[in-house]
């Protein structure tokens, strides 16, 4: 119930923002995974800007018509031991979700990283493969609306899972990893 309660907060404050700035929800997103699994998604853009989370890489993409997937790792000497297993990234007020992807079971951790002129939020959710987070709702891994830039434990089980992102009024990208 609990879940729930906060899923539908957090998607009426977006609808809010949304409705305060005046956006539609129509720009542009990239996302990226390193799972092989493929998974319908409903993403479209013009141009989408990835912005940069803490030591890992940006850049630009020209034009997206759907996922992307990638099977490298980027890593730097401060983040050593961590593998990326999923990003997305996104502009603007919308919601997207991503491919699905594995998690060992090993520790793993959310990264975000939010740009904005405005007033913000951003909440990002895992969910295991199967969960409904439109009927079924979720507690967000991440949410925010004030800090730009965080890290936060995540407790999953092992399995499939897919990352949700639902955001208003920014540049943001958000990353799953898992310590190897």
């Amino acid at each position: 119930m609990r879940r729930s309660c906060v899923a539908v907060c957090v998607l009426l404050a977006v609808a809010l923002l949304m409705g305060l700035s005046g956006c539609s929800g129509d720009e542009g997103t990239a996302v990226t995974s390193s799972s092989a699994t493929t998974m319908p998604a409903a993403t479209t853009a013009a141009s989408a800007t990835t912005v940069s989370i803490a030591s890992t890489t940006s850049s630009t993409a020209a034009s997206t018509t759907g996922p992307e997937a990638t099977t490298g790792t980027s890593t730097s000497s401060a983040d050593a031991g961590w593998q990326k297993v999923v990003e997305m990234s996104g502009s603007g007020t919308g919601e997207q979700t991503s491919e699905l992807f594995e998690l060992s079971g090993a520790p793993a951790r959310i990264s975000y990283s939010v740009k904005a002129d405005t007033i913000w939020t951003m909440a990002a959710f895992v969910e295991p493969e199967g969960w409904d987070i439109q009927t079924q709702g979720g507690f967000p891994d991440v949410w925010e609306s004030e800090k730009t830039e965080g890290s936060e434990t995540l407790d999953q089980e092992a399995g499939s899972h897919f990352l949700y992102v639902t955001a208003a009024n920014c540049d943001w990208a958000v990353v799953v990893e898992e310590q190897k």
